[in-house]
């Protein structure tokens, strides 16, 4: 039994914000602190593919629903919202799992976010499914338990058009630049992250001659802009030669690329 919100790609942080219900009190500093590092070690685990020390972190009565549910093993995993019930002796936590959603031959990242409940047992807290067809209120509103089979991800009418959306949530305003030989020029290029996550950047590019690139910036918040900066400064007996910078984009995987050109210099001046 898999109690889970899901919905493949780059809802989970929309989620994540939104206002916690008034049904649940804030813990103790010391309780939530306990609460988060058994979710983390819980999906941790599930992170290396260890699923029989996961069970570990099961209650007693739940093992028969972890062993026959779906293991999915994750590429890394982020504790988000916890919530509180009982007196704090019941939490319901929001994790964001990454995993690499396949498709027609192609791999796309994408962010899964997964409800779990847990419960103080002994001092300790544990892993557990709700009883069968009971309602649970969380801070996204009442939510049942269903059958034992696993839910599945919500796969789209076109998983394609996902994927290009995704990939094209961090962008630049232009691929390409062009510098007329004989003037100095220095040009921007601006990379704009649309996701509701961070991304980070790296830019892969070798100075020819007078001709330099630069980033003002590795991470990108959502919504925030990264200005990759050209600058060319003429200086006799320096090549002239085209070249490419490329910025790379993690988590999406896609490479951004930048040429840089140099216009063909004026009859005159040849």
């Amino acid at each position: 039994m898999r109690f889970r919100i899901l919905i493949p790609g780059l809802v989970c942080c929309a989620l994540l914000g939104q206002e916690q219900s008034d049904l649940f009190d804030k813990a103790p500093p010391a309780i939530e602190k306990a609460v988060r590092a058994r979710v983390a070690l819980f999906y941790q685990y599930h992170t290396e593919g260890k699923f029989r020390a996961a069970d570990g972190l099961v209650a007693e009565e739940s093992k028969d629903d972890f062993f026959a549910m779906e293991k999915m093993k994750y590429n890394g995993c982020e504790v988000g919202r916890v919530s509180f019930s009982d007196e704090f002796k019941k939490a319901i936590a929001v994790t964001a799992c990454k995993y690499t959603w396949t498709f027609n031959g192609s791999r796309v990242p994408a962010v899964m976010p997964i409800t779990s409940y847990w419960k103080l047992i002994n001092g300790d807290w544990y892993w557990y499914t709700p009883p069968q067809g009971g309602a649970v209120q969380t801070p996204f509103g009442e939510m049942h338990s269903s059958s034992a089979e696993p839910a599945k991800p919500v796969i789209p009418a076109n998983p394609g058009a996902l994927a290009g959306g995704i990939l094209n949530s961090v962008k630049a305003d232009r691929n390409a630049v062009d510098i007329v030989p004989g003037k100095g020029a220095q040009e921007q290029v601006r990379i704009v992250n649309s996701m509701p996550g961070q991304v980070r950047l790296r830019l892969d590019f070798t100075p020819v001659g007078a001709l330099t690139a630069r980033l003002d910036k590795n991470v990108l918040n959502s919504n925030e802009t990264a200005v990759l900066s050209i600058e060319y400064e003429p200086k006799p007996g320096m090549p002239q030669v085209d070249s490419v910078a490329r910025v790379s984009v993690d988590p999406t995987g896609q490479v951004i690329p930048v040429k840089i050109h140099f216009q063909a210099a004026p009859a005159a001046a040849r």
